[in-house]
C-alpha cells in the first residue's frame, strides 16, 4: 500500500512539473503568436515607473499600450513578422508624454496678471482683432495710465500671418501703455504710449544683439 502511495505521489509530482512547463511554453507561444508587438525597444535602460524604481533592458509595445517589459532576450522572443526593432544603444526610455521645455509658474499666471494672447489650442486668439478686443476689455478694468501687459501671441497662428504693430495696439488704448510678448518670449510689441514712456522713437539706435522695427 505504501509503495502504491509513493508511486502515485511521484506520478502526481511529475504531472505538475509537466503542466507547469507546458503552461510556460503555451504562454510564450501565445504571446509570440497573438501579441506580436508592433515595436520593441532593446539595449536600453527602461524606467518602469514602479514603487521600487526598477529598470529593464527592453520593452514591447502594441498599439498604444506597453505589453511587456523585461530582458533583451525575453522581449526579442516576442518578435513577429512585422515587429519593428529599435536599438536604444544604452539610452534611457521613459513611458509617457513629456514636454521638456515648459514654464509652469509663468504659464499659470498669464490669465491672472496679463492678457492671454495665445491662439488655439491654448487660447482663443484667431486674428489680431481678437487680441485688440481682449486688450480693450483689460483697459476697462484697469486704472487710467496703468500698464496693460499681454503674453503668448503667435504670428504664425494668426489669420494675418504677421506680428501686431503699435498702430494695432493703439486701437485698444492710447492712454494706457501696452506691451504684449510673443509666445517665444524673445520679442514683443508696444503701443505708442509705451514707446513714448520708454523714449523710443525713429532716432533711437538699434539695441546690441537685437532690433527695433519702427512701425
Amino acid at each position: 500500500m505504501k509503495m502504491k502511495s509513493k508511486r502515485f505521489l511521484t506520478f502526481f509530482c511529475v504531472c505538475l512539473v509537466v503542466l507547469a512547463l507546458t503552461g510556460s511554453v503555451t504562454s510564450r507561444l501565445y504571446l509570440k503568436n497573438e501579441i506580436n508587438p508592433d515595436t520593441i525597444f532593446i539595449n536600453g535602460t527602461i524606467i518602469q515607473m514602479n514603487p521600487s524604481n526598477s529598470t529593464a533592458e527592453a520593452l514591447a509595445v502594441k498599439g498604444d499600450k506597453i505589453v511587456a517589459v523585461g530582458t533583451n532576450q525575453s522581449i526579442q522572443d516576442l518578435i513577429g513578422d512585422n515587429t519593428r526593432i529599435v536599438d536604444l544603444d544604452g539610452k534611457t526610455l521613459l513611458p509617457g508624454f513629456y514636454d521638456t521645455h515648459s514654464h509652469f509658474p509663468s504659464s499659470g499666471t498669464v490669465a491672472l496678471f496679463r492678457v492671454d494672447c495665445n491662439s488655439p489650442p491654448m487660447g482663443t486668439m484667431n486674428e489680431i482683432g481678437d487680441i485688440i478686443v481682449a486688450l480693450k476689455k483689460r483697459v476697462q478694468e484697469t486704472a487710467e495710465g496703468e500698464w496693460i501687459r499681454g503674453r503668448g501671441y503667435d504670428d504664425t497662428l494668426l489669420k494675418e500671418k504677421r506680428h501686431p504693430t503699435r498702430h494695432d495696439l493703439d486701437k485698444a488704448s492710447t492712454e494706457h501703455p501696452i506691451w504684449i510678448v510673443h509666445t517665444s518670449g524673445h520679442l514683443g510689441v508696444a503701443n505708442s504710449r509705451a514707446l513714448e514712456l520708454g523714449s523710443v522713437n525713429k532716432d533711437t539706435p538699434q539695441p546690441e544683439g537685437g532690433s527695433n522695427p519702427k512701425r
